[in-house]
Parts: structure tokens; C-alpha cells; sequence
């Protein structure tokens, strides 16, 4: 039994090279141009010093929505006394070309809007923290009354419990792909990125980055369409007249994509 399933295996990998001709052979076209429009999800990872740069990214974006300076203050001792009750999600549009060298490797660019979208979980605990927050807050002001309804502000702020703000990046990537079964109708590749943006709206940063990732292309007659997960270093360094800082936040993402090619 042992001596079958030693053959079966090695039969199996004799047959890889073939199965790969196979799938090859699906695609007579060689098509040099692959425009593509993409759209996705993701998430900032919440993990070691992420927990940092989850809590500054919510700080600025607060900074960048208009709000009474009440709730700001409620808002910024939330997320700097309580980085774990945040997650911050990310929708990325993304439209772009490659061009494919051979049929393996290929030169890719685009354009990226991303939007990072600061949003309160629902831990268990959360319940409790509105009244820490009727003591912490106090600390703002000796005036108890005033302490009071900022304490209040917390409970009755709708953006306490759904979206605490937006930050919004424009990125230009350049990259390079490797493709394993080249033009083929089944075509697995990987690819790392660079790239470089600004922040939009009101919040002034810029953005550079870095990428690796691994997908799927299917490919038919005159167009494609793909499947691929990223993750996207991103480093942003906010601007303004009293802060200058620099943070990095990985940024975990799905892509599903179509393009035509030519």
C-alpha cells in the first residue's frame, strides 16, 4: 500500500509539467495589454504596534471632520485610552494596466482610491467605557457641569457607535508581476508594488507604500477578470502647523477585478 501511494505521487508530479502545457495551450492569443478595473475590502491589522497607528489614525481622522470641539474631546480620549474598541476599515477602487514583457512577466501601474473608514467594534466591554469616561473626561475641565455634558456627549454622539470619520488616499503604483502558466486560461501570479499618494479632504498627509501579493487570473477570449489578496505597508506622514508625524499601518486587502486585454 505504501509503494502504490509512493508511485501514485510521483506520477502526479510527472503530469504537472504536462497539465501546465495544457492550460497554456488554452490561450493562442498572446495579448500584450491588460486594462483592469478592481474593487475591494480590507482592514488595518490590529496586531503589536498597530494598536499606535490605529488610535493616530483615528486622531487625525477626527482632525479632519468638522465638529463641535465637545465631541471632539470625547472622541480623542476614546480612541487614546481605548485603541482595542476601533477597527479601521478600508475600501480601495482601483484602476490600472500591465504590460506584459513575455508571457510570464509583467509591468503594472494605477491609480488607487482608498477610503479608511475609523468604525467603533463591538467588544463586550465597549458598555462599560462611557462611564470611564464620565470620570476620565473631568480632566478637561474643573468645571463638573461642563465635565457632565461632555461625559454625556460620549453616550449620545451617533458617531461614538457607527463611523467615527473617513480618511480618503489617492496612490500611483508601479509594480511587476510573475505569472506561472503565462497567457493560460488558468493563471495563478504573484507581484510586489511600490507606490505613493496624498490624503484628500481636509486631513494633509502623504502617503508612500509598499505591496506584495497573490492572485488568480482567469483568462478568455477578449477580456479577463481576476481575484487577489494584498498587503499594502503604508507609511503616512500627516502634515500641519503643530504636528509633523510619521506612522506606518499594514493594510490587509481583497481585490475582485475585470479587465479587457489586447
Amino acid at each position: 500500500m505504501k509503494n502504490k501511494k509512493i508511485i501514485q505521487f510521483f506520477l502526479f508530479i510527472l503530469l504537472i509539467p504536462f497539465l501546465g502545457n495544457s492550460l497554456k495551450a488554452e490561450e493562442t492569443e498572446k495579448s500584450k495589454w491588460y486594462i483592469f478595473f478592481a474593487g475591494g475590502t480590507g482592514e488595518i491589522q490590529r496586531a503589536g504596534s498597530s494598536y499606535h497607528a490605529q488610535s493616530t489614525l483615528t486622531n487625525h481622522a477626527i482632525l479632519s471632520i468638522n465638529t463641535d470641539s465637545t465631541i471632539f474631546k470625547s472622541l480623542a480620549v476614546l480612541s487614546t485610552d481605548y485603541k482595542t474598541i476601533y477597527r479601521t476599515e478600508t475600501t480601495p477602487i482601483r484602476i490600472g494596466a500591465e504590460y506584459r514583457m513575455n508571457p510570464s512577466i509583467g509591468f503594472a501601474f494605477d491609480y488607487t482610491n482608498t477610503t479608511f473608514k475609523i468604525k467603533a467594534s463591538n467588544h463586550p466591554a465597549d458598555k462599560f467605557i462611557p462611564f470611564y469616561e464620565l470620570q476620565q473626561l473631568s480632566s478637561y475641565s474643573s468645571n463638573s457641569f461642563y465635565s457632565i455634558l461632555l461625559g454625556l456627549s460620549v453616550l449620545s454622539n451617533k458617531s461614538y457607535s457607527s463611523d467615527i470619520a473617513k480618511l480618503q488616499t489617492d496612490t500611483i503604483g508601479l509594480g511587476i508581476n510573475y505569472h506561472v502558466l503565462g497567457n493560460g486560461l488558468i493563471d495563478p501570479y504573484l507581484g510586489i508594488g511600490v507606490g505613493y499618494g496624498l490624503c484628500s479632504g481636509n486631513t494633509k498627509c502623504n502617503v508612500t507604500k509598499g505591496s506584495t501579493k497573490i492572485g488568480i487570473q482567469l483568462n478568455f477570449s477578449s477580456f479577463f477578470t481576476f481575484f487577489e489578496g494584498e498587503i499594502e505597508f503604508l507609511d503616512f506622514k500627516f502634515r500641519g502647523e503643530s504636528y509633523n508625524k510619521l506612522i506606518t499601518a499594514p493594510n490587509k486587502i481583497a481585490l475582485l477585478g475585470i479587465g479587457m486585454k489586447f
